[in-house]
């Protein structure tokens, strides 16, 4: 029964917080202009960070205690992977923040000064 309740007063304050003006409102109701998509970028390469340093950290201890650490080797593998496939995609020209929503039909300024 706790966890329901939980669940459900979490649902009701994205929903509310979504609806509300300022950045967590906007990134939360995915109205975000580009200084919002920059933190959640940074915020997700933190996110990555800490998880690959935590599993470093776990490794290491396991190591050191003669456990098993494949959980940890797991786990780093898939965030390099996940690295090597996001350096592979986003750098040959494939969609992505970096292209903005309509790479393909990019906009060039044909100002002569």
């Amino acid at each position: 029964m706790p966890v329901e309740v939980v669940t459900i007063a979490a649902a009701i304050g994205y929903y509310l917080l979504g609806g509300r003006g300022g950045d967590l409102g906007a990134i939360i109701g995915h109205r975000t202009d580009e200084r919002q998509e920059s933190i959640r970028v940074r915020a997700r390469s933190l996110a990555a960070q800490v998880a690959g340093l935590a599993a470093l950290v776990g490794y290491v201890i396991e190591l050191a205690r003669g456990g098993a650490v494949w959980p940890f080797e797991l786990f780093v593998a898939v965030l390099a992977g996940s690295f090597l496939a996001g350096l592979v995609i986003y750098r040959a020209g494939g969609a992505g923040p970096a292209n903005g929503p309509d790479g393909e039909h990019e906009e060039r300024s044909h100002v002569i000064s």
